[in-house]
């Protein structure tokens, strides 16, 4: 593991612990009852960045426990929920996306409620949505899905 890697996990996981997360490997799950939320750090494959992928899992349409980023209904990277090309490099930039964007926005969506009113929103477009999501909210929205 690199150095890097090492310094984002541990910044992450200070954050992502004491508010119920569990960590395997590069991901974070924590469990709402009818919702469980992903957070995982992913590497580039075509250089030395790093992207904070958040995941939102309805278990109303799956029986996982853990679930990887990519399994989950509702896919989104915290830096395009602020703006931001990648995950910054300044650990203050890093601590600030999760606290002040990362986070909320799981705890926004911790419930199917949450989730639905979401998938309302004009910032569900800058998101992965799947269809079996909007449909098993009976939600009317315009937001790309799969």
């Amino acid at each position: 593991m690199s150095d890097a890697r090492k310094v984002l996990e541990g910044r992450i996981s200070s954050v992502l612990k004491p508010l119920g997360y569990a960590k395997r490997a590069g991901t974070w799950h924590r469990d709402h009852g009818k919702v469980i939320s992903v957070v995982n750090l992913q590497k580039s494959q075509w250089g030395d960045d790093f992207y904070l992928n958040l995941g939102v899992y309805l278990k109303q349409l799956g029986n996982e426990d853990r679930p990887a980023e990519s399994h989950c209904h509702v896919r989104c990277r915290a830096e395009a929920l602020a703006g931001m090309p990648k995950l910054p490099n300044e650990p203050k930039e890093v601590d600030t996306l999760i606290n002040k964007i990362a986070v909320p926005w799981l705890d926004a969506l911790a419930t199917p409620k949450g989730v639905a009113g979401f998938l309302r929103s004009e910032a569900a477009h800058r998101c992965f949505v799947h269809r079996a999501a909007i449909d098993a909210l009976g939600v009317e929205t315009s937001a790309p899905s799969a």
